[in-house]
């Protein structure tokens, strides 16, 4: 036990100075390092938690609060604002302990990393930014002021150089993500719209990166109901319908140019299936 404590503190004294001179959300980067200061519990001891193979440390500074975990070969640093709203998270990967390096997160690599907008004075998100240095890939999420998902930005790195899993200090990572981030690409966006009760009526979805976008598109017939079936277009062009009898019976109907065919269903159970041809029946199928 004694061995894991200093192991922790060790950690905790480290990221202290590896992240002392971040920028915040709302304010200028710090000129400084800030002097990180240690949490104690009412015996006058560090507040530590160990758990089942986990450490986690909480830290104080004047501006901000810092949590950090480690827990199965990953560091995890929480950063809040003194208002306890969650600003980011970075997760890290140790090395393999086969190599020979030292564990600790300055010999590690970055896999993860989010970050949390609020609106001003306000605890409701106004976006979060998931950046996966793994899949190299970078989520935007849009929130409207009363929590609602509005907008989803997916973004991709086309340079080969760009987000490859490697060794990187923490204290770099402004530079090299001023460096990668440059090289983003929009893939895919997804709008959401509701009606003033806040139920969804309208899913959009465009994909990038080929000569037209091309839009996939949801109209839901009875916002609010799981049953109320919808409407599903590509570049609106109608590619498929879906009517509910009731929550169990359903009708779809897929389009194909100058065909359509309509299957009823009753639950996943395919009860009669029929096909039209320039809008005359062909042939009907009863199950």
């Amino acid at each position: 036990m004694r061995f894991r404590l200093l192991s922790c503190l060790v950690i905790v004294g480290v990221l202290g100075q590896a992240f002392g001179t971040e920028k915040s959300v709302e304010t200028a980067a710090i000129q400084e390092p800030v002097v990180q200061e240690l949490l104690y519990d009412g015996k006058g001891l560090p507040r530590l938690h160990l758990y089942d193979g986990e450490e986690t440390a909480l830290l104080s500074a004047p501006s901000s609060k810092t949590m950090v975990m480690k827990s199965d070969g990953f560091f995890t640093r929480n950063l809040y604002d003194k208002e306890y709203r969650l600003q980011s998270r970075l997760t890290w990967q140790e090395k393999d302990a086969a190599t020979g390096a030292e564990n600790s997160p300055l010999s590690s690599h970055i896999v993860l990393q989010e970050d949390y907008f609020y609106y001003e004075n306000s605890r409701n998100r106004q976006k979060v930014v998931l950046t996966d240095f793994t899949d190299t890939s970078r989520t935007e999420r849009f929130y409207s002021q009363e929590g609602l998902v509005t907008r989803e930005e997916v973004y991709g790195f086309d340079s080969e150089k760009a987000m490859h899993p490697q060794d990187v200090n923490p204290q770099d990572a402004n530079e090299q993500e001023t460096d990668d981030f440059s090289r983003l690409t929009l893939k895919k966006s997804t709008e959401y719209f509701y009606n003033p009760e806040r139920n969804l009526i309208e899913t959009r979805i465009t994909l990038h990166g080929q000569d037209e976008p091309f839009v996939q598109k949801t109209l839901y017939h009875s916002p609010g109901n799981i049953h109320g079936g919808y409407d599903y277009f590509e570049n609106d062009e109608l590619l498929v319908s879906r009517k509910y009898e009731d929550e169990s019976v359903c009708t779809e109907t897929r389009y194909f140019d100058n065909m359509k065919i309509e299957a009823r269903y009753n639950g996943a159970r395919l009860l009669s299936e029929v096909v039209y041809l320039d809008g005359k029946e062909i042939r009907r199928t009863v199950y």
